[in-house]
């Protein structure tokens, strides 16, 4: 499906929305990637589940993409869940390692935000960065 979303993402958007149901391993991950590159409000769900499962293990692998999908939502719900799991990620994993670049990220989707004059959820993400940033400096003490 990558392959039919470099030549056709019309095309590679239909056959993610025939096979999302029953698909497991990389044709997941196909489709993930269509629906974080081309989807909205209605794929929400499915891409939400599927990163906020702490049972999923391609959850910290997508990141990137699934806080592209939050920027551009329609929906300012769903961005804020967006935010808080990505936030809730590094906190339970524990990655404040990669702090920097989780902020990046959340940044990134702050900035999306406001393009869509969606100032609460840009609020949240200054909450979301500060409690990561509180989290991991509490860490270095313990």
């Amino acid at each position: 499906m990558d392959a039919i979303l470099l030549i056709d993402p019309s095309g590679a958007f239909i056959l993610a929305k025939q096979h999302e149901k029953d698909a497991k391993g990389k044709l997941k991950d196909a489709i993930i990637t269509i629906y974080c590159q081309s989807g909205g409000d209605a794929e929400w769900p499915y891409i939400y589940y599927n990163f906020a499962d702490p049972a999923s293990v391609m959850q910290y692998s997508f990141t990137g993409k699934f806080a592209s999908l939050t920027g551009t939502v329609a929906n300012p719900a769903f961005a804020q869940q967006g935010i808080e799991a990505i936030a809730d990620l590094v906190i339970r994993l524990k990655k404040y390692d990669k702090l920097t670049r989780f902020i990046e990220i959340l940044n990134q989707v702050k900035a999306d935000r406001l393009k869509l004059n969606d100032t609460a959820s840009a609020a949240f993400a200054d909450q979301a960065i500060s409690r990561m940033s509180v989290l991991a400096r509490s860490s270095v003490h313990d």
